[in-house]
């Protein structure tokens, strides 16, 4: 029965640190721009958009190690139904489903993301996300539930 437990929590380690692997899976339209550096400008400058804009901040995570990935931020200017921001066959798939100039609606597809709660920390039990609404000027986070390893996303209607 040890030998089982011990199986299986190494099955466990092994799919957390596949899951935070730094990898390029993610999925950008032609109408994102990404950026992992800082920015160089002035960073009190307000991009000028000329409709709304939607930013995607990608944090992976992991416990492991004290070191942190940088984070990946992309901004989506033109934005309709059907639009993807978001692809990894790990975490799923989140995409455009409705969207006006006072809220979005994002679908979300096969995931393992829940929202973080206010104080930083995750339900490990909550009802994994479906649909998530994010009213213009606000920012959601949402992240793995898992305590290992994991992606947060900030993601933010502007």
């Amino acid at each position: 029965m040890k030998k089982l437990l011990a199986l299986l929590l190494a099955v466990a380690v092994l799919f957390a640190l596949a899951a935070c692997a730094n990898t390029d899976e993610g999925f950008l339209t032609p109408s994102a721009e990404t950026s992992s550096e800082a920015p160089t400008e002035d960073p009190g400058a307000v991009p000028i958009v000329s409709g709304p804009a939607l930013t995607l901040t990608e944090q992976r995570w992991t416990g492991w190690v004290q070191e942190q990935p940088e984070p990946v931020v992309t901004v989506f200017t033109d934005l309709s139904a059907g639009t993807v921001i978001y692809e990894n066959s790990i975490d799923g798939r989140i995409e455009v489903a409705q969207v006006t100039d006072e809220k979005i609606v994002l679908a979300i597809d096969h995931s393992c993301f829940v929202e973080q709660n206010e104080d930083g920390t995750v339900n490990l039990s909550a009802d994994r996300l479906d649909r998530i609404s994010i009213d213009r000027g606000e920012e959601k986070k949402i992240t793995t539930a898992t305590l290992d390893a994991g992606m947060t996303l900030f993601i933010k209607y502007e």
